[in-house]
């Protein structure tokens, strides 16, 4: 794996995967210019969950277009091993809010989670690669079954399946849990955790959820009202691996979300 740069303090080495350096996005032009994004700058390291949070409205879908590559940014740049992003990089997986949208109804599970990987493997490898996605998600039993057999949680399921099957070293996420019901999402959020600790993925998670943020992150970038620039990067020092209730327990835990609260709330 090629770094875009390595980091020292003291002792401790840290490898940067992405790089989003003064990134900027302006739609339309002229007096009817839109600018969402207006000045973001952040770095995720290998195998790092880094939040993306801010107020209803700032950019944040957008941000995250540009990192993908699906949007090209009016200014700045985003970094990938060191090297722009012009398109969907291979090295990326992306997962959508709206997993009803992005899985193909006329499609078994199976060949939903199949689908990015033709081109990848072929044969007894492509059909192993979907079997592990599908049970490290723990859809086992439902490969044969069609997204509309499915209750949301479990849509969204196979939507993260398709994401990892083919190991992606790093996974966009655009709010994927704020469709699904609370317990739902409780557990959706602890099976994230559980497939970044197996697989070493770095995730940038895009959310308006701030306990959500503070759960799952290792570091949160706050974005301001927009146009959007970069309140704060927050460190969460929270010990792993984390609990439901003993996490959220913790005196930290509450600090951390109170103060990220008052960084976007206390803006209005």
């Amino acid at each position: 794996m090629t770094a875009i740069h390595e980091t020292t303090t003291g002792q401790e080495q840290t490898t940067m995967l992405i790089n989003v350096k003064n990134l900027q996005k302006t739609y339309g032009s002229g007096s009817t210019a839109h600018v969402a994004v207006r000045d973001v700058s952040f770095e995720a390291a290998v195998g790092e969950f880094v939040c993306v949070v801010g107020p209803s409205g700032c950019g944040k879908t957008t941000l995250l277009r540009c990192l993908s590559g699906l949007m090209p940014p009016t200014g700045g740049a985003v970094n990938l091993h060191g090297k722009p992003i012009s398109g969907p990089p291979r090295e990326m997986g992306l997962v959508f809010q709206e997993y009803n949208r992005s899985l193909f109804p006329w499609m078994s599970v199976r060949r939903n989670v199949e689908l990015p990987l033709r081109k990848l493997f072929r044969g007894a490898e492509r059909a192993a690669a979907v079997q592990e996605a599908l049970t490290a998600v723990g859809l086992q039993g439902h490969e044969d079954k069609y997204p509309w057999q499915l209750s949301g949680g479990m849509q969204q399921r196979v939507a993260i399946a398709r994401a990892i099957a083919y190991r992606p070293e790093i996974l966009l996420m655009d709010e994927p849990f704020a469709s699904v019901d609370a317990q739902t999402r409780i557990e959706l959020e602890d099976l994230l955790l559980d497939l970044k600790a197996k697989y070493g993925i770095t995730i940038v998670f895009v959310t308006h959820d701030i306990d959500e943020a503070v759960y799952l992150a290792d570091r949160i970038v706050v974005l301001s009202e927009p146009p959007c620039v970069v309140r704060e990067y927050l460190n969460v020092p929270l010990p792993r691996p984390r609990s439901q209730t003993e996490t959220k327990a913790l005196p930290e835990y509450s600090r951390l979300r109170n103060h990220v609260y008052n960084q976007i709330v206390g803006e209005h």
